[in-house]
């Protein structure tokens, strides 16, 4: 597996750099509100071979523990993680 996601080697730098350009673009007047950039890259996932959770925690350094009892078995996992645009 091939994986080009480096926090602070690139995808950081392309956020901020993305939020400097759109402000510059739109001049002093601009508020920024939300702003959404996403991070996409295809990775081979087989859920028979292996959970959702499991799969994540191995490939993206992000650790899920679910604390609470569900009804049935997990079909998938969605993670939303956002960024305060004045703190960059």
């Amino acid at each position: 597996m091939i994986c080009n996601y480096v926090w602070k080697g690139n995808f950081q730098k392309n956020i901020k750099t993305a939020i400097r350009v759109l402000r510059e673009s739109y001049g002093p007047g601009m508020k920024l509100e939300r702003a959404r950039l996403q991070y996409i890259d295809a990775v081979e996932f087989d859920p028979k071979a292996e959970s959702a959770v499991a799969f994540i925690d191995r490939n993206l350094n992000v650790g899920l523990r679910n604390q609470f009892k569900t009804l049935g078995k997990s079909r998938g996992v969605r993670i939303t993680q956002e960024f305060d645009p004045a703190s960059a």
